[in-house]
């Protein structure tokens, strides 16, 4: 990991973006000392927790979408209705 990397990751967990049980900087010392197998053992977690984490997030706003599609009212339909017939009539 390059100083750069190393920044990113600071300044994400300072944003409050990235929730880790320890500060990055005892993160990375581990991590220097961790095997490669390790390694990508951590990389395999991580990546299936941020996905899940996608797939939640998208899955709410759907919910949501649908939600006030069903319930919303009409009125922005009528709108763009009201719209085509001055452009196509």
């Amino acid at each position: 990991m390059n100083d750069n990397e190393e920044k990113l990751i600071s300044e994400a967990y300072d944003r409050g973006e990235l929730k880790l049980e320890v500060p990055p900087g005892d993160l990375l010392r581990k991590l220097a000392r961790a095997s490669d197998f390790e390694i990508s053992c951590e990389q395999e977690v991580a990546s299936r927790a941020m996905h899940e984490q996608e797939v939640m997030a998208l899955s709410q706003r759907d919910r949501q979408v649908i939600v006030e599609a069903l319930l919303g009212e009409t009125e922005p339909v009528e709108k763009i209705r009201e719209a085509a017939k001055g452009h196509f009539c």
